[in-house]
């Protein structure tokens, strides 16, 4: 069952604010980039406190998840970060479509 309309998506996952040379904001998610084999790939993603993010991966048809409990650490997002990296390199490489 649908929850949200589409057009809300849509909007959710478009650029609303540049944060710094690299990052976007939408609406509840951040535009950054992952580093891949393939070089940085572009990702949505949804943080919290101690290290959980939700990435989705629009190139690799992916959504990854990391599920940490390093809450108030402050390098609780630099190894989610990592984990991230390790699954990316896990996934096939897109093929053209």
């Amino acid at each position: 069952e649908r929850i949200l309309p589409a057009s809300w998506i849509e909007a959710m996952l478009q650029p609303h604010r540049q944060v710094s040379p690299n990052v976007v904001y939408g609406y509840l998610w951040w535009g950054i980039p992952l580093r891949s084999p393939q070089g940085y790939r572009g990702a949505w993603m949804m943080q919290g406190n101690g290290g959980n993010y939700l990435a989705i991966l629009a190139g690799y048809d992916a959504v990854l998840a990391v599920q940490a409990t390093n809450y108030n650490k402050p390098r609780a997002g630099e190894w989610s970060f990592t984990a991230l990296t390790a699954m990316l390199a896990a996934l096939p490489v897109p093929t053209a479509r």
